[in-house]
């Protein structure tokens, strides 16, 4: 798999204004234009169920799981306003009782002009939506930060990539177990840790997908 310079499409990521930004991206090559169809498919269908995502093919790290906002839709997958509880190794923060969570903020399909495919899903750090406590988002950073997931089709080759922005550690507001525990595991994800999971879940999408081949 091939990491290469990305051309991220206006409008689909946000501004970063604080912090560093993070932008990994991971290729593969199929054999034919509809073999690499078919794993763009597979990866746009694997980015929409979380809870697979610690199944895929070398992925470590945190766990995930799809909270969906209307419990009785019937939709498996995710959609706008859904949340995703995350379980990362380790203590988790009380105000999201042991998990991180975010939100679902966008989906677009068919966004890139210059693909013959695409679709990204961006999150954002919330409060704990089980809570009926108001207050900061129930994560290690705050809730300025996003996370965009981006899978594109172009002719043979299928492309994923991660967009971390304004990734601020969450330390305002919160009591002080969260506060140090946030402090601790912003600094994990900001000094690599951060990288390497998303580069794994990257590689992980393109790897399932190709077992289409």
């Amino acid at each position: 798999m091939e990491n290469e310079t990305y051309n991220i499409p206006y409008g689909i990521v946000p501004d970063n204004l604080e912090g560093k930004p993070l932008d990994i991206q991971r290729s593969v090559e199929a054999k034919s234009t509809a073999t690499a169809a078919v794993i763009f498919e597979a990866a746009r269908t694997a980015l929409l169920h979380p809870d697979a995502w610690e199944k895929l093919p070398g992925f470590t790290g945190a766990s995930f799981q799809l909270v969906k906002a209307v419990s009785d839709d019937g939709i498996a997958a995710a959609e706008l306003n859904d949340f995703i509880k995350i379980d990362i190794p380790g203590p988790g923060p009380k105000s999201g009782d042991g998990f991180d969570w975010v939100i679902v903020e966008s989906l677009d399909d068919n966004f890139d002009v210059d693909a013959d495919a695409s679709f990204s899903i961006t999150v954002r750090p919330c409060a704990n939506p089980d809570s009926d406590e108001t207050g900061p988002a129930a994560h290690f950073f705050k809730d300025k930060a996003t996370s965009t997931f981006i899978v594109k089709r172009k002719d043979k080759t299928v492309t994923t990539s991660y967009h971390g922005r304004n990734e601020i550690p969450n330390l305002k507001g919160v009591n002080l177990p969260d506060k140090m525990r946030n402090s601790i595991v912003a600094a994990g994800a900001l000094a690599g840790l951060s990288s390497l999971q998303w580069t794994l879940l990257l590689d992980g999408l393109l790897a399932e997908s190709t077992e289409q081949e």
